[in-house]
């Protein structure tokens, strides 16, 4: 997904205004949640933090506006002020942008449920939903395959 941004050729004798990939989601209802999202994290933050949105912004080096029309959801900041206003906030960019992954987390059901499988003595069936590391996921993934291979050899 590419966006506009300012004109940044310097006089260069470029024609075409400079692209850079952008955070703005296409459809504009994902749009809205991801921008409600992120402007509850920064909002959250910053108070957290005792700060004014002025001083959000004097640490995060933008105007105050800035700061005010991203917390109030009428405009979608550009990906470096999310990571001014990030920096400013002691956090990775990620932290912010990453809204849906986190948001879904704690929504989650249980991070692990085992239920006996029914008329299969000596099995289980497992359901893991909680955030791991790739190398962690990897392996019971290995392990999976594993136990796969074993039931065919057998079957």
């Amino acid at each position: 997904m590419i966006a506009n941004t300012e004109d940044m050729s310097g006089g260069s004798g470029h024609d075409e205004p400079v692209r850079e990939p952008s955070f703005q989601p296409q459809d504009d209802n994902v749009r809205k949640n991801k921008l409600h999202m992120i402007a509850g994290r920064i909002a959250e933050l910053r108070r957290d933090r005792g700060w004014t949105q002025a001083e959000l912004a004097r640490r995060a080096g933008l105007n105050r506006n800035v700061v005010n029309t991203t917390e109030n959801e009428t405009s979608f900041p550009t990906r470096e002020n999310l990571a001014r206003m990030a920096s400013a906030l002691g956090i990775e960019l990620n932290e912010l942008t990453d809204v849906f992954v986190i948001e879904a987390h704690h929504r989650a059901p249980a991070a692990l449920s085992l239920t006996e499988a029914k008329g299969r003595p000596g099995y289980m069936a497992v359901q893991i939903n909680r955030m791991l590391k790739t190398a962690t996921a990897l392996k019971i993934f290995q392990l999976i395959a594993e136990d796969d291979a074993d039931a065919a050899d057998r079957g």
